[in-house]
């Protein structure tokens, strides 16, 4: 688990033995990878975990967490012993009291994400307060959280997998076939030096006419998840 006391050095010590907490879901994971059918759209990904106080002593909890370079449309539920939290960043400060968690004890929690038919990326950090002191975060804890759609990934997938270049051989303009998923070209010589590039968001018909005869490379990229694929190609100009 990713540990970051954000304490001074001039602090007591027992201050920071008070800030030994630990935050595990099941599995113990800090990257969560989640395959959900998007189509459903109150669909809700559960993920059970447990607040240690790993500490002699009890210790009264406040907490807040916030989703970081996320969906707009993602919300979390966050539940611990006591009370529920959602939205994109929320705190149990308004709670009556503080997450109470005796000596060696813990705190069962349920964090949900609800991505709203919307697939994407994002991190959330908890940060952790006494109820005593509450400008003070005594531990700090992430989770990467990724979710993607089977059917989706499927499609792309395939469609990656169909992606040709025509005419082969070429003699002045090549297409590249379903290219709804490529956002640019770039032709290569054997060396590997790039020689021509094509913003498909202009080009539907790559000229080639001004290449020398010989044999290229054809690397289609997407914006979001880099080269697709790589054909070769045999530039062969008309001759009377």
């Amino acid at each position: 688990m990713k540990h970051f006391l954000l304490l001074i050095f001039s602090l007591p010590i027992l201050l920071f033995a008070q800030s030994d907490l630990d935050v595990v879901f099941d599995p113990d994971v800090t990257e969560f990878n989640l395959v959900a059918d998007l189509t459903d759209e109150f669909l809700t990904i559960d993920n059970s975990g447990v607040l240690n106080n790993l500490t002699g002593d009890a210790i009264d909890v406040r907490w807040t967490f916030e989703l970081v370079d996320s969906p707009a449309e993602w919300i979390i539920l966050l539940c611990d012993d006591a009370n529920c939290f959602s939205g994109q960043s929320a705190s149990n400060f308004p709670a009556p009291e503080a997450l109470q968690i005796d000596a060696d004890d813990s705190s069962l929690w349920k964090m949900s994400v609800r991505p709203f038919q919307t697939s994407g990326c994002g991190t959330i950090v908890f940060n952790f307060y006494e109820d005593s002191d509450l400008n003070t975060v005594i531990y700090t804890e992430e989770f990467d959280i990724c979710v993607s759609d089977p059917v989706s990934t499927k499609e792309f997938e395939t469609k990656v997998s169909n992606l040709n270049v025509y005419p082969n051989p070429v003699r002045s303009s090549i297409n590249i076939s379903d290219d709804s998923i490529v956002d640019e070209v770039v032709i290569y010589n054997l060396l590997g030096k790039p020689v021509k590039r094509f913003d498909m968001y202009m080009d539907n018909s790559l000229d080639l006419s001004d290449l020398r005869d010989g044999v290229y490379l054809v690397g289609m990229y997407n914006e979001e998840q880099g080269l697709l694929k790589t054909s070769r190609i045999l530039k062969k100009n008309s001759r009377p």
